[in-house]
């Protein structure tokens, strides 16, 4: 993901953007959570109506996931179960959002589910709006931490290479308290 981040932000040149996008593409087919990135990137073209370039970008960046997949389905004839389904709806751990969201849905402990309806307008909000794929990048990992019923360690790993170059004060903060957190749940 940084590789990507990195590369995009290099200047306006098609081959940086070309560059970046793969990047995004192999970061996504290791984890689900870039592919946000990815589309945004594309969308940026989009809302500059260069449509063609939006068709590279996208090409460039799925072209990872499809080998994944592909090497994936020749490797163990099947490319199998993407999530962990029954995990993913019901576990939590050290999650914000659906905390509160069960404060005031009751029915919504049991159903993570129920927490799209909150972050997925949240989540599109942020994709329009957002103008530089660091601010769209910070403020949707942002977003998905406080929203995700399930919160990990290595989360935190993809927010704080963009509070570095942001100098983000919120996002550093959130970091660190995120570090005490895990250290006294394991300690």
């Amino acid at each position: 993901m940084v590789a990507g981040w990195l590369a995009w932000g290099r200047g306006d040149d098609g081959e940086g953007r070309l560059k970046g996008v793969w990047w995004l593409g192999v970061a996504t087919g290791l984890k689900w959570v870039t592919a946000p990135l990815l589309v945004w990137a594309a969308w940026s073209r989009v809302r500059a109506k260069d449509w063609a370039a939006a068709g590279w970008l996208m090409a460039v960046g799925v072209a990872p996931v499809a080998l994944g997949l592909a090497w994936f389905h020749f490797d163990f004839e099947r490319v199998g179960p993407l999530a962990p389904e029954n995990y993913v709806a019901w576990a939590r751990t050290g999650e914000l959002g659906p905390w509160l969201l069960e404060l005031a849905w009751p029915e919504s402990a049991s159903r993570n589910g129920m927490v799209l309806a909150v972050f997925v307008p949240v989540a599109a909000g942020i994709f329009f709006r957002t103008k530089t794929m660091t601010g769209f990048a910070e403020t949707f990992l942002f977003a998905l931490l406080v929203a995700s019923p399930s919160v990990h360690a290595w989360y935190f790993v993809w927010l704080v290479p963009l509070a570095v170059a942001t100098r983000n004060r919120g996002t550093m903060l959130v970091s660190v308290s995120a570090f005490v957190y895990f250290w006294l749940w394991e300690t």
